[in-house]
């Protein structure tokens, strides 16, 4: 029994197991024998690119939020195309998809839509300081069929043009020397996944796209790299 300030508590015994982390883990059989079998899929989501520098979807939906505060009204450019309150309510959501979705529309209405994608693609840039140690070098050698949620060309040097997929997904077309962009790619606006109802399309009523993500979960082994419970149209779909 321990007295600390005043009040008297008992320390029960903690049982604690220990593992050895290894500084390079071993590779689950699993893995190995879907890479043998042509049967490995690799997911890659924001967090490979925020490895070398890319802004997360909170930082971009904030610098959105400042985008709108720091730009002209349309209509009277001697306001901002929202005011601070709006600014402060904005910067207090955590639905991110939905803060992007609304910062496109007020830049949209106020005929500015070119700044939005300009200040994603600025933010979504690596660091020099950080290119020496780049994860997509790497992911190049795993010998996987590579699917990603990112909208940024970080991994694009590793295939030719005609090897990247940012559209028209197709069951019958799965190959693993291809890159598929499931969510479009910032050097083709029009491909892009960003606001809500461009989610919802394409994860409820892309008839097409829903049956290439069901034969990959359906008949891959599948490695996620860089992704958190925040991707909910993905984990959504495997739940369902």
């Amino acid at each position: 029994w321990y007295e600390v300030t005043g009040v008297q508590t008992c320390a029960l015994p903690i049982s604690i197991i220990c593992e050895k982390i290894l500084l390079i883990p071993q590779i689950p059989p699993q893995i190995i024998d879907a890479i043998n079998n042509n049967r490995f899929a690799v997911f890659i989501g924001a967090g490979a690119s925020i490895s070398i520098g890319s802004k997360s979807w909170k930082d971009i939906a904030e610098n959105l939020v400042k985008k709108c505060y720091n730009t002209p009204k349309r209509s009277n450019t001697s306001q901002s195309c929202i005011n601070y309150r709006v600014r402060d309510a904005l910067l207090q959501m955590t639905d991110y998809k939905k803060v992007i979705t609304i910062c496109q529309y007020i830049l949209l209405s106020n005929e500015v839509e070119e700044e939005f994608y300009r200040e994603i693609e600025k933010l979504l840039e690596s660091s020099e300081d950080l290119e020496g140690q780049n994860i997509y070098d790497e992911l190049q050698g795993l010998r996987g069929l590579c699917i990603t949620t990112n909208i940024d060309s970080h991994f694009d040097k590793h295939y030719i043009p005609s090897q990247i997929v940012i559209g028209g997904f197709n069951e019958q077309d799965i190959d693993r020397l291809k890159l598929y962009h499931i969510h479009g790619s910032i050097e083709d606006k029009s491909s892009l996944i960003l606001n809500v109802k461009q989610y919802f399309h394409r994860y409820n009523r892309d008839k097409h796209f829903r049956a290439f993500l069901e034969r990959i979960f359906g008949g891959y082994t599948v490695l996620f790299i860089g992704y958190g419970l925040t991707e909910f149209e993905l984990l959504a779909f495997l739940f369902t």
